[in-house]
């Protein structure tokens, strides 16, 4: 089915509307297990953690987030799913079904997939995942240069390095893999509002709030 979805600004305000393609995972014919479909997020305490250190880097992070980021993944081949068209496709002859060849919203198992594909991605452009903390990534991009901090909430994400050539480096290359936008200095993430004020001495303030 068809769902259509307005998302918010910083202050609750109607900015755009999403629309796309769903499944019906409640329909999912696989016994699936909760492990099975466990996909981790950055916790609140996670998020805290990288402003933190961002301020005291004083560095204002950046944001992002990957458009259609579930329907990234490909199925493996021990997962089917044929499903009906749309009702009114005006593409699809009549009396076809669809074999999902991609992952789609609504199926169980497309968080924890596209965390997969996302992490691979992540790793081949020189991020790693802290080991306690899979939702926190950190790495040198380019030798020499200071190193990059990522924190990824499901399709958004913050970043933020001492360097802004290292920023553009990772904006360059992952946006090689992903549809990205790229939303500069972070004013809102996670139902969270942020103002950033730099100080004459140069240090940095960040308020939260909610």
């Amino acid at each position: 089915m068809a769902i259509s979805k307005i998302k918010t600004d910083a202050d609750g305000n109607p900015d755009r509307a999403k629309y796309c393609i769903v499944v019906l995972g409640n329909l999912d014919p696989h016994n699936w297990s909760s492990s099975d479909c466990f996909a981790p997020v950055l916790s609140p305490l996670e998020l805290r953690l990288m402003i933190s250190l961002a301020t005291k880097l004083r560095i204002i992070p950046k944001t992002g987030d990957v458009s259609q980021a579930f329907c990234q993944s490909v199925l493996p081949e021990n997962e089917k799913y044929i499903i009906k068209p749309p009702k009114g496709c005006l593409i699809t002859p009549s009396d076809v079904y669809l074999l999902l060849k991609k992952t789609l919203y609504g199926l169980k198992r497309s968080p924890c997939h596209w965390y997969d594909t996302c992490t691979k991605v992540l790793k081949s452009i020189g991020l790693r995942p802290c080991p306690n903390a899979p939702c926190l990534f950190t790495g040198t991009l380019i030798e020499g240069e200071p190193p990059i901090c990522l924190g990824l909430f499901v399709d958004d994400f913050i970043y933020f390095s001492k360097s802004t050539k290292v920023e553009k480096y990772f904006e360059e290359e992952f946006e090689k893999h992903f549809k990205v936008d790229f939303q500069g200095e972070i004013t809102h993430f996670l139902g969270v509002k942020f103002t950033a004020i730099r100080h004459v001495d140069n240090h940095l303030t960040i308020y939260m709030t909610q």
